[in-house]
């Protein structure tokens, strides 16, 4: 998770960021997950270098003054075994697979070269095949953002048209806004995919300290036939050599999502939990 990604969704989570003694303290006052009891707030694990007991103190204590409930939300493998070495409190875990994220070796997108990936390979031949010679790649920059805002909010209007969920819609267009238009002081980048003069596709996120390139946000007009296709191997050969690793995040319990997200044969799953006190 990174800040960019948390700013993005501050809005629809109701998130809130506090520093004291050396800890990030990170709570969502809005997410509402099915796999903790109604009424708890989710928290994320300190983040710093001292004492992580006092830290959760100041959590525990924090949600005590509040009337909340706290639990631990995006509880990875390390985090979870912080968490288990500190004698003073126990909690029972819970995995959930809807919220494990989706890790891939960036370079197996920049030709889907294996066979596990050949379906892929010939879907951005046949792109190709009908838009090439029309098409152009750009990084997204202040000469074509408001372009990328404009083709996102004709986006919006088409899916919601098409009797998709326009509550999730809207929300998702919010926190997509909202990076487009802070795009250089949260430090994020991506591609914008044209077809003739038009821009019909873009994607964007950010390099984490890890290495691994975190996808926020990805869209394109399916009118277009493979376009998704396209602007994932464009962006994989963008960025490729700067982060070893592509995250595309979790499937959010969405069948349709997981088999797609799938079928890229990702490298491993980055596991969450949610931590419960106890």
């Amino acid at each position: 998770m990174s800040f960019a990604n948390l700013y993005c969704q501050a809005l629809e989570y109701g998130t809130e960021i506090a520093e004291s003694k050396g800890f990030l303290y990170i709570r969502q006052l809005s997410r509402k997950l099915g796999v903790v009891p109604r009424g708890k707030t989710a928290y994320f694990v300190p983040i710093g270098g001292g004492d992580l007991k006092t830290a959760i103190d100041a959590v525990v204590d924090t949600a005590r003054r509040k009337k909340q409930d706290p639990y631990f939300f995006a509880v990875t493998d390390e985090t979870k075994a912080a968490l288990e070495k500190v004698p003073e409190y126990r909690f029972r875990f819970i995995e959930s697979e809807d919220w494990n994220e989706y890790m891939y070796f960036s370079e197996s997108f920049r030709d889907f070269e294996s066979s596990a990936l050949a379906k892929q390979r010939r879907a951005v031949h046949r792109f190709l095949n009908l838009y090439g010679d029309e098409v152009s790649v750009d990084p997204i920059s202040k000469s074509n953002i408001d372009k990328v805002m404009k083709f996102q909010r004709a986006w919006l209007h088409e899916n919601i048209e098409r009797n998709m969920n326009s509550v999730s819609l809207e929300a998702e267009n919010d926190s997509v806004l909202r990076g487009l238009k802070n795009f250089e002081v949260l430090g994020l980048e991506g591609i914008a995919v044209s077809i003739g003069r038009a821009i019909r596709g873009y994607a964007y996120g950010t390099i984490l300290p890890g290495g691994a390139f975190d996808i926020i946000a990805q869209k394109g007009d399916i009118a277009y036939q493979q376009i998704y296709k396209y602007i994932l191997r464009e962006h994989a050969r963008t960025f490729c050599d700067r982060a070893k690793y592509t995250n595309m995040e979790e499937d959010i319990g969405l069948l349709g999502l997981r088999r797609s997200k799938t079928r890229y044969k990702p490298a491993f799953m980055l596991k969450k939990y949610f931590a419960e006190f106890i």
